[in-house]
């Protein structure tokens, strides 16, 4: 099959965002103390790796090469947020909601290239809802102030 390589290049800024998103939200569930909001980030964290499997699937099925690591704005991106996660649970969620606004930004970019095959734009698009729910729970946590509202014990 013969793909573009720019097709390629797009998923691959996708897969090297996922695993910077897996990188960082495990910097906020090892610092977080609300246990409803670390339950929540490990869900979050889950999606992020099902994005990483299904891109490197659809890349590998376009004849391309994976490029399963991080990039340099995940060197940055994963440094904010440990250095924000230390400082607190809002200031983690808030670190977290500034890397989902540029998930989200990613992947509406990528939705928005008419040139997606039919089977590519159905995986950019269940990743993209599941950045959206993640983008619109951190915003209702921070909104809501979420980890200020547990009681002891209570399990999310």
């Amino acid at each position: 099959m013969a793909v573009s390589e720019k097709l390629v290049d797009r998923l691959n800024d996708l897969l090297m965002l996922d695993h910077d998103a897996v990188d960082a939200y495990q910097q906020c569930i090892d610092t977080i103390a609300s246990p409803l909001c670390r339950a929540r980030l490990q869900q979050f964290q889950s999606d992020h790796r099902r994005h990483v499997v299904d891109l490197d699937d659809c890349i590998r099925r376009l004849e391309g090469v994976p490029k399963n690591r991080r990039d340099v704005k995940g060197f940055f991106i994963k440094g904010m947020t440990a250095v924000q996660a230390a400082l607190g649970d809002e200031l983690a969620l808030k670190a977290m909601q500034i890397n989902e606004k540029l998930t989200n930004a990613q992947y509406q970019d990528a939705l928005d290239d008419l040139s997606l095959p039919d089977d590519v734009r159905v995986v950019v698009a269940k990743n993209r809802e599941d950045e959206r729910r993640h983008l619109e729970w951190l915003n209702l946590a921070i909104g809501q102030r979420l980890w200020e509202q547990e009681a002891p014990g209570v399990q999310p």
